[in-house]
């Protein structure tokens, strides 16, 4: 304590020589150093999500865009202090690459509950999407929510059974000393979600309990976390035949189907012979009226090449229309 006292009293000595040598015009006392800050805003960037379409394993991978939205989501109060808020999303957002198919899509082979194709009957194919936050600044760390909007699907792909996904974006303090912000991560999540986050245990100890050690986290109320989209694209068979009877009739012959089929648009047929081989270039005989040439070029991708494998793709009106010819 004396020690303490010999510091206080020189201090104040030298003080009150200080203010001795000081003009009188500057005697007045200064502002004091204000201990406010602002936060540097950061920007966000690039989040990738996953587009799953399923298919039998004998379909062709169709072409087709699914497309998306993002917009702000609703704040999320907090009820108490086990409770922490929610801001609502920023605008700025956009989706900057929208999940797109085309026929040659790699397409993957499903595995029994693999989750996605849930069978050994189906394969799948991937693409991403991308969420783009590069246009948002967040002004303050906490997490701001979105919602991540798939259009629904028209024509044979079945609707994934949540078009809006909650979407939340984690902003930081960096702790480097300089006020500023980084994004931490983007969390999607299986539905749309209205709560703030919930303080969860994830100890043996309860929350409150002396022996815990504070480990707990922040958890969202009926949300799964998920990496994107799931759809199924459905497929239908059609098949004909032509069946020649009596001891009259010529089995030899050749007959011409015209097959139309609108509306597909983005649509690959698979064609198949069943219970027969297409000949690539069927020879006409006495009872055929249709040339070996006119028969080929249906029968086949050229005159070497049989039906059987062949892919009729639909043009841009959504139509395929092929010729067939079959014997008995």
């Amino acid at each position: 304590m004396k020690i303490r006292r010999v510091f206080a009293g020189m201090a104040a000595a030298a003080l009150a020589a200080a203010m001795m040598a000081v003009p009188a015009s500057a005697l007045a006392a200064p502002a004091p150093a204000s201990t406010d800050f602002t936060y540097t805003g950061v920007a966000g960037g690039p989040a990738t999500y996953h587009k799953y379409l399923v298919m039998p394993k004998n379909a062709a991978c169709p072409a087709v865009t699914f497309n998306y939205t993002i917009e702000p989501g609703a704040a999320a109060n907090a009820t108490d202090t086990d409770h922490i808020d929610v801001y609502a999303g920023l605008a700025g957002a956009t989706v900057s690459q929208q999940a797109v198919f085309t026929s040659a899509s790699t397409v993957t082979d499903g595995a029994a509950n693999d989750g996605i194709a849930m069978s050994t009957e189906k394969k799948f194919a991937t693409a991403d999407l991308i969420v783009d936050f590069s246009g948002v600044t967040f002004p303050e760390p906490g997490v701001y929510r979105y919602v991540l909007t798939e259009a629904a699907p028209t024509g044979a792909f079945s609707a994934n059974t949540a078009l809006e996904k909650t979407l939340d974006v984690y902003v930081v303090d960096s702790n480097d000393g300089h006020n500023t912000l980084s994004v931490n991560s983007y969390v999607l999540y299986d539905k749309v979600i209205n709560t703030a986050f919930a303080k969860t245990d994830v100890a043996p100890n309860p929350i409150d309990s002396a022996a815990d050690t504070a480990t707990y986290a922040y958890t969202v109320d009926g949300g799964n976390k998920t990496n994107g989209y799931v759809n199924e694209f459905s497929t239908l068979s059609l098949e004909f035949s032509k069946e020649v009877t009596g001891n009259q009739a010529s089995r030899d012959k050749y007959f011409e189907f015209t097959l139309t089929i609108e509306n597909i648009t983005g649509v690959t047929v698979n064609v198949e012979g069943k219970d027969v081989t297409f000949t690539a270039a069927p020879a006409k005989n006495s009872a055929t009226e249709y040339t070996a040439a006119e028969m080929a070029a249906a029968n086949g991708a050229d005159e070497n090449t049989a039906l059987d494998g062949q892919q009729l793709v639909a043009d841009d009106t959504g139509k395929i229309t092929h010729k067939f010819y079959l014997q008995d």
